[in-house]
């Protein structure tokens, strides 16, 4: 115990050296939501153990991470889904592969092929859900195009997941400025897309698979356990198809390449 302990310990290296030590390793991000919390404290607890002496001596024991009973795994859908994002919301077809990437064993992803639909997609026989992707480039294309996609998706009354960037470097800005930059038309009545919360989607590796479940929760998946071997035979047929679509506005078809279909 000391009551100066930059004075009684010099090793530290002063101010400079203690500010140095403690920003050696990127900070953990904390959030109010219990599932980020647990991440949170998941990433605070693991840190703390590779200082202990028994994990110094065994750190393999550590690379697999921790396990917290109940934390929010990989998620299902009981019927075939598709995830259709908008071609003027730039980031989104991104995004939507992040999302398909959370759903649980044995769904597929299907890319999208040939030409971009200059509407909504008329509905199928699949379960079909809109991601909406927030950022500070959201609502500002010239033509309006994004704007009238949503309308459609409201009118239409299909779940709609929003998914606000958190990350700097990919054009996260606050909430304020995506309330200036939306229509006023969208968020009034009857379309008052801001009723239902958006979820934040954080940067870290930690807390980024967290936001997309959450997204996908919001558009009806549900949470795969391994007891669920009904469930999980169920989703064999199960396709996360990822359309892109265009406004009506638009009076040209663009042709987009072609990508392999992928297996999660």
């Amino acid at each position: 115990c000391t009551n100066d302990p930059l004075r009684d310990h010099p090793e530290l290296g002063g101010t400079e050296g203690v500010i140095s030590a403690v920003f050696a390793q990127s900070p953990i991000v904390w959030a109010r939501v219990h599932d980020f919390q647990v991440q949170s404290l998941k990433c605070i607890i693991q840190r703390i153990l590779t200082h202990l002496p028994y994990y110094c001596r065994h750190p393999d024991e550590l690379t697999g991470g921790l396990t917290v009973r109940g934390e929010l795994g990989k998620l299902g859908f009981s019927a075939p889904t598709r995830i259709i994002v908008c071609a003027s919301n730039a980031g989104a077809r991104e995004v939507a592969g992040e999302l398909a990437d959370e759903v649980a064993f044995p769904a597929s992803v299907e890319r999208p092929t040939g030409r971009v639909t200059h509407e909504v997609p008329k509905p199928t026989t699949t379960r079909d859900a809109v991601l909406l992707y927030l950022n500070e480039g959201t609502f500002v294309d010239a033509d309006g195009a994004l704007t009238a996609f949503v309308k459609q998706v409201i009118e239409a009354k299909m779940s709609i997941a929003m998914l606000h960037e958190q990350c700097p470097s990919r054009g996260a800005c606050p909430f304020g400025i995506l309330l200036g930059q939306t229509p006023r038309e969208l968020q009034a009545p009857p379309y008052s897309l801001y009723d239902s919360l958006a979820v934040p989607l954080y940067p870290s590796a930690e807390h980024r698979p967290i936001s997309l479940r959450h997204a996908l929760l919001s558009i009806g998946a549900r949470p795969v356990h391994a007891r669920d071997r009904h469930y999980l035979s169920a989703l064999r047929a199960t396709r996360v198809a990822i359309s892109s679509a265009k406004s009506m506005r638009h009076s040209r078809p663009e042709d987009e390449t072609a990508a392999p279909e992928r297996r999660v």
